[in-house]
C-alpha cells in the first residue's frame, strides 16, 4: 500500500479520539514513518516548541484544551514552527471548518482510507520521493 518509503521522516498526529490517534499512529508506523502523537492543541505545540520539525501535523479540529482552530492560531502566530505544514482532518466538512481549512496545508475528511491520507502526506509535506 505503501506509496514511497517514509523512512525517517516524521509526522505529528494531533487527535483526542484515542482509538483514532493510535490506528493512525499504527498505520503510520507500518508505512515507515516516525510518529510524533499529541491529544489537543496545546500538547501538539509543546512538541513543535521543543524542536521537533515533523514533516506534516495531521490534526483534528474538535479537541478539548486546545482545540484545532485555536492551535492553527497560535501556530500562524509563532515564526519559530508557522512554516509546518498542518492537514487538517475532521469528519465536519462545514463551512467553518473549510474556511480554518484554507490557512492549513489541505483537508480530509473523516472517516478516511490510509491511502487517502498517504496521497495527502505525500502531496502536502514537501518530502521528497
Amino acid at each position: 500500500m505503501s506509496l514511497t518509503p517514509a523512512i525517517g521522516i516524521t509526522i505529528l498526529v494531533v487527535d483526542d479520539d484515542l482509538d483514532i490517534l493510535e490506528s493512525v499512529q499504527d498505520a503510520l508506523s507500518t508505512e515507515g514513518f516516525h510518529v510524533l502523537t499529541a491529544v489537543n492543541g496545546a500538547e501538539a505545540l509543546k512538541v513543535l516548541r521543543s524542536g521537533a520539525r515533523p514533516a506534516i501535523v495531521l490534526l483534528d479540529l474538535m479537541m478539548p484544551v486546545m482545540n484545532g482552530f485555536e492551535f492553527l492560531e497560535a501556530q500562524a502566530g509563532d515564526p519559530q514552527i508557522a512554516s509546518v505544514p498542518v492537514l487538517v482532518v475532521s469528519a465536519d466538512a462545514s463551512s467553518r471548518v473549510k474556511t480554518a481549512a484554507t490557512s492549513a496545508t489541505g483537508f480530509v475528511q473523516k472517516p478516511f482510507k490510509l491511502v487517502t491520507i498517504l496521497e495527502a502526506i505525500k502531496k502536502h509535506s514537501g518530502y521528497a520521493t
